[in-house]
């Protein structure tokens, strides 16, 4: 389920090669989840005129884990559901 395309799209060129141009569901997921791992990340924010920071450095590595995990997460429960 992780390799399905979030948007298919699937076309022949003019040799007959097949085109699939589509970002994976597990993809498109994660990148939905990044702002809700961003504000986990974010224990210590402030807000002074408009503008949003933090004192902790973010780990970028640990953002794209824990977007993925959510997203593997939201799979899983997607088959569950399927099963049903």
């Amino acid at each position: 389920m992780k390799d399905q395309a979030a948007f298919p799209f699937v076309a022949k060129d003019k040799t007959g090669m097949i085109i699939n141009a589509g970002m994976s569901l597990r993809d498109y997921i994660a990148v939905k989840a990044m702002p809700v791992a961003l504000k986990t990340l974010m224990h210590d924010y402030t807000r002074d005129d408009n503008h949003w920071s933090w004192e902790e450095y973010i780990d970028n590595g640990l953002l794209a884990e824990l977007s993925y995990r959510m997203a593997d997460a939201m799979l899983v429960a997607r088959e569950s559901t399927e099963e049903e």
